[in-house]
Order: C-alpha cells, then sequence, then structure tokens
C-alpha cells in the first residue's frame, strides 16, 4: 500500500472515452478534422491503448485525473508524428485558430473533474505550448507516411510520494504506421459450364451474357485465375483468355501455368500488373487461345446418348464413346429430368441417381463432358 493509502489505479473504460473525445474534440477544433477518420478507426484505438500502456506503466499508483492527463498528452504527442493533418471542414488561419482555442480553454470547464490537482506543471501553459509546437510542424498536406521527427515528448511530473516523475523523453516508441486501405476482392467464375453447349458445342469459346455485379469502381475487373483440364499443359506453354464485348470492344490476359494436379490445371497471370481488363460491355465472347493465338484443342459437347431406364445407363454408339474416358463426369441433359453419370468402365456410363419418370429409350439426350471445360475466375472489387 502506498503511503498515503491509494491502491494501484486502473484506467477505466469511461476515462479512456472521456480522453478520447476530448482527444477528437482537440482536433475538430484545432486541425478541422474527425482525426478518428482521418487516421482510421483501428490505428486511433491503437494509439489509445499505446498511451494508456506507456502512462500506466510509468505511473502505476497515480490517481485517475492524473493518469488521464498523461494519457492524454502521450497520445497526441504519437499523433503528431504521424504527420500534418489535413483538414476536413472549412479551412480557417492558424492564427485565428489559436486565438479561439486560448480563449476557450480559459473559459472552458476542465476537461476531467478532478478532485486533487497532483500535476505539478501548468496545465494552461503546457496546453498554449502544445499548440504553438504543433501550429510550427504543420506543413502542406503531404501522404501519410511517418516523418522522421527528431522532436521528444515532453515529461509529465505529477506531484507527491506515491511515484517516480515520469519520463517520457526517455521511453523508447514503437513507429505507428497508418496501413493503405485494403480492398478486398470478390470472385467471379465464368465457366463454360454455364454456356448453352447444345448450340455452342465447342469448349474453347462460348458466350456469357453478363452482366457484371454493381462495383463501387468499375475499373477494379483483373483476372484472378483460369482452370482448365490437366492436359492442356501438355499442349501450350501458356493461354491467352481474350474477351470481346460488344462493339468488338477487346481485352485479353496472358497466363503460365501454376498448378497441374491429376484432374485440373490451374493458371495465374503472368504479371501482377497485366491481371487487369478492361470491363468491355457484356454480352462477352470468350475465348481460350494457346501459345500460336490458336483455340485451344478442347474438343466439342456434340454427342449424344441414350438412356436404358431398366439398369439406369447411357447408351452411346462407338464412335460416341471416343469423346469420352474412364472416369469422366458427364452432364445428361434431359430437361427436368436432367442429371450426371459417370463413366465407369469401357463403354459404360451409370447414372447417378435413379432417373424419375419415364423417357423414351429411343430419344437421343445431349451429353457434356463436364471433365474438359474451363473456368475464368475474375476479381472485381468488393462491396
Amino acid at each position: 500500500m502506498p503511503p498515503n493509502g491509494m491502491s494501484t489505479m486502473t484506467f477505466t473504460q469511461e476515462a479512456l472515452q472521456r480522453v478520447s473525445s476530448a482527444l477528437q474534440s482537440y482536433y475538430k477544433d484545432k486541425h478541422n478534422t474527425d482525426i478518428s477518420q482521418a487516421v482510421g478507426h483501428d490505428v486511433f484505438r491503437m494509439i489509445l491503448m499505446q498511451a494508456v500502456k506507456t502512462v500506466t506503466a510509468a505511473t502505476p499508483n497515480a490517481a485517475l485525473d492524473v493518469l488521464s492527463r498523461g494519457v492524454l498528452q502521450e497520445a497526441r504527442s504519437l499523433l503528431t508524428r504521424l504527420g500534418p493533418v489535413k483538414p476536413q471542414f472549412e479551412q480557417v488561419e492558424p492564427q485565428q485558430v489559436i486565438a479561439q482555442q486560448q480563449q476557450q480553454y480559459q473559459t472552458q470547464e476542465p476537461m476531467f473533474d478532478l478532485q486533487q490537482q497532483q500535476q505539478a506543471t501548468d496545465p494552461d501553459q503546457d496546453f498554449n505550448d502544445r499548440l504553438q509546437s504543433l501550429e510550427t510542424q504543420r506543413r502542406v498536406v503531404g501522404q501519410a507516411v511517418l516523418p522522421q521527427v527528431n522532436a521528444t515528448t515532453s515529461a509529465v511530473v505529477v506531484a507527491g510520494p506515491t511515484a517516480p516523475a515520469p519520463n517520457y523523453s526517455a521511453q523508447a516508441f514503437t513507429p505507428i504506421v497508418i496501413p493503405a486501405h485494403e480492398k478486398r476482392g470478390r470472385i467471379l467464375p465464368i465457366s463454360s459450364l454455364s454456356r448453352a453447349f447444345v448450340y455452342q458445342p465447342e469448349r474453347a469459346m462460348f458466350t456469357w451474357p453478363g452482366p457484371l455485379p454493381p462495383m463501387k469502381d468499375a475499373s477494379h475487373v483483373a483476372v484472378a485465375a483460369v482452370q482448365t483440364p490437366a492436359f492442356v499443359a501438355s499442349l501450350t506453354p501458356y493461354i491467352t483468355v481474350r474477351i470481346i464485348g460488344v462493339g468488338e470492344a477487346m481485352s485479353q490476359c496472358v497466363l503460365l501455368p501454376s498448378n497441374t494436379g491429376a484432374t485440373w490445371a490451374t493458371w495465374m497471370p503472368c504479371s501482377p500488373a497485366t491481371r487487369f481488363i478492361r470491363p468491355v460491355p457484356t454480352p462477352w465472347t470468350l475465348e481460350l487461345l494457346d501459345a500460336r493465338g490458336d483455340r485451344l484443342a478442347l474438343g466439342e459437347d456434340n454427342k449424344t446418348g441414350r438412356v436404358n431406364m431398366q439398369n439406369q445407363r447411357i447408351e452411346l454408339s462407338d464412335d460416341a464413346w471416343t469423346a469420352f474416358s474412364l472416369g469422366d463426369l458427364v452432364y445428361v441433359e434431359s430437361g427436368a429430368r436432367s442429371q450426371r453419370a459417370r463413366v465407369t468402365g469401357q463403354k459404360e456410363m451409370v447414372l447417378s441417381k435413379t432417373f424419375q419418370g419415364q423417357i423414351a429409350s429411343s430419344e437421343d439426350v445431349p451429353l457434356m463432358n463436364e471433365t474438359r471445360q474451363w473456368t475464368l475466375f475474375l476479381e472485381l472489387e468488393g462491396n
């Protein structure tokens, strides 16, 4: 127990809120700006918590009002290190701001309800000195980068036998860096699976009707990746995705193989700077080209088969079987009864589930080989 009978003081949430409000009010009146919005709410909270940590570590037994004053001065000092503050409201002459602040501070109530005046320095003089110091440091608004400021933080001297006078200038402060706003993207897959394959059998070219989802920044359309069947990696060293929109507007992106597995290959843009494409008007015609500029030989989905209702198999002609391989997943187009089948053996294609209803044994149903399709993944700006 300290000599004056006070126990170790904990900086309360209520006190932190008072300091936060006082700090924001000071910057709004002094710099015509919302400091929390200017530096970012997360950075502003981090500065407050750093100030609390520094002051309470230096004076753990000080009264709450003394800690509050110390946290306020420490937070202002840390914010000063971030560089010049950009005004967000109407511009006021610096001399007028100082005169208004001096007059206001002399007439207004104390920032905190102090029951004991334990601070040896004159708070009015310290505040005015801080105003003069900040005024001389104001410069033309630049980029938000930490400058190398060779200024030391003023020491807060606390009277009383409970704690030694802290020396903030001797503290080693970690630089506070304001991170750039990170755009959170959305991924939009556009696949040849979605095309009307009965009328567009070729896999390497198809039409996508659109439209693109609403975006704040329509220029933020980028190619995130392309997925193709694994065998494409053996056909060409790189691929090109070409997008043709309304009025022959065109955009394209070159991609290199990134990861090739047993079934699929992933292709990534060869350079981050070239992944952005022009958002040409929809509908789009998408083409997948090889290194020679020709459409990739991905084949066509132009085969048909017949459903054997008794054994739930798909029956194909001998020449149709050449378009399928063991393990291929096949989409069976038959109106509301559409479903999938799997090639399980030599000339054997088994439906994944029992066909509901009746279908004529002589009816030919279109077949799409889902294992031979490709997908373009677009990155769009998030909301």
